[in-house]
């Protein structure tokens, strides 16, 4: 699947599951109120700045991939309006898109649109 136009969109968050094979997850809320998941397999590096150049946002600027840094690694990165960069490189990348009507209960939760 394409990148999906994440422009202006939030990140409602990150989360890194470290285990046998560490999966990060990044969850934004698009428009429409879409539901639009980021997981990155067997994640390799992570770099998660927070030092809002910019001034503070949670909104998305861009979002690019490239290939990383080793062989079979693909690289993402997330420009955060705030002028921070979130950078994540794994094995395998995968993105998957809610709409507001398909979203599971705990999407809806999340999207702040549901008991």
């Amino acid at each position: 699947m394409d990148i999906p136009n994440l422009h202006d969109a939030t990140l409602l968050d990150l989360s890194l599951q470290w285990g046998k094979t560490s999966t990060l997850i990044a969850r934004f809320q698009g428009g429409h109120g879409q539901l639009i998941v980021l997981t990155v397999l067997d994640v390799k590096l992570l770099h998660c700045p927070r030092e809002n150049p910019w001034g503070p946002s949670v909104s998305v600027n861009d979002v690019s991939s490239t290939p990383g840094s080793g062989a079979d690694l693909h690289r993402i990165a997330i420009e955060i309006q705030s002028g921070d960069t979130i950078l994540v490189e794994g094995n395998a990348v995968e993105w998957a898109v809610e709409s507001a009507s398909a979203a599971s209960p705990v999407a809806r939760r999340l999207l702040g649109d549901g008991a």
